[in-house]
């Protein structure tokens, strides 16, 4: 299994950004949010990226195992997806239910990128492939 870890600016802009290329590539993703950052996803997927519609659902709209695109506070793989992207999580699924996962947490808190890089240990640990990208305040990306 591939695990990138995402150090991001914005958390926000950077889940358009990665789930516009997953359902580009005709890839299914979960989306595991804390509860109160479920609805302000949802509304932001509604309004973003504004030269397309990303195909989503929500714990509160139900029917997840249609969605291309679920946001969802509970574990699991509601859609069957390939994808699985964490939002500032404090554990990886120890299964393979996922061909790839993606880990962002904000590059501002020293407290999330120890957790990441405990993570990312860990991944590795596991036999895991891992990369670890940060991005600066411009919004460019580095290895």
């Amino acid at each position: 299994m591939r695990c990138d870890f995402y150090g991001v600016v914005s958390i926000e802009k950077t889940l358009i950004g990665l789930l516009t290329k997953i359902f580009q590539e005709g890839q299914r993703a979960v989306v595991w949010l804390p509860t109160d950052r479920i609805e302000d996803i949802n509304q932001l997927l509604w309004t973003e990226p504004a030269h397309s519609f990303l195909p989503h659902g929500s714990d509160k709209d139900g029917n997840l195992d249609k969605q291309p695109i679920a946001l969802t506070a509970h574990e699991g793989n509601p859609n069957n997806a390939q994808c699985l992207v964490l939002v500032q999580a404090d554990t990886l699924p120890t299964d393979e239910a996922f061909e790839r996962i993606a880990y962002v947490f904000p590059i501002q808190s020293t407290g999330a990128q120890a957790k990441a890089q405990q993570l990312k240990e860990e991944a590795e640990k596991a036999g895991h492939t891992t990369f670890l990208w940060t991005q600066d305040s411009a919004g460019r990306w580095k290895k």
